[in-house]
């Protein structure tokens, strides 16, 4: 994000949905998420319920604000103990 003015930012909503098998089993959103100039990174720490089964789960990312919009999905594997 290049704005206009270095301090601007780009508000909307972010929400983050962690899926197995399609179904979504976490889901969060921040309604009032800021996108600062500049690169950045989010980090974050996934935390599935205990009686999680193993198999592939998808990560998604979405965020729809008043300029920019995007989505990201990742996959990820989680072990039988």
């Amino acid at each position: 994000m290049c704005p206009a003015r270095a301090t601007e930012v780009v508000a909307g909503r972010l929400m983050t949905r962690i899926r197995f098998k399609g179904n979504p089993i976490v889901q969060e959103t921040d309604a009032r998420y800021e996108i600062k100039p500049g690169r950045w990174v989010v980090d974050s720490f996934v935390r599935l319920p205990e009686q999680a089964e193993p198999g592939i789960y998808a990560y998604e990312v979405e965020f729809d604000g008043n300029r920019i919009d995007f989505d990201k999905r990742l996959t990820f594997v989680v072990r039988a103990p």
